[in-house]
């Protein structure tokens, strides 16, 4: 996309895409684990454990790291 569009334009499409997939990825998982829609701290734990979990099983070396930056009532 980069070679027929500028630069500025193709970041963009990423970002949005990138936007469109954490939503859908966080319904199937939602999906997955029978989470609420509006689970708040209880359900993120349950996902960092599983996804903890995940990478256990998996034998990734990977670190997962997770920072909560801003907190939204």
């Amino acid at each position: 996309m980069e070679q027929v569009r500028e630069l500025d334009e193709a970041v963009e499409c990423d970002i949005e895409a990138w936007r469109k997939f954490t939503v859908i990825e966080a319904k199937r998982i939602m999906t997955f684990l029978d989470l609420p829609k509006h689970g708040g701290l209880d359900a993120l734990e349950i996902i960092v454990y599983m996804k903890l979990i995940d990478l256990l099983n998996n034998k990734y070396s990977d670190i997962f790291t997770f920072k909560l930056r801003r907190c939204f009532k």
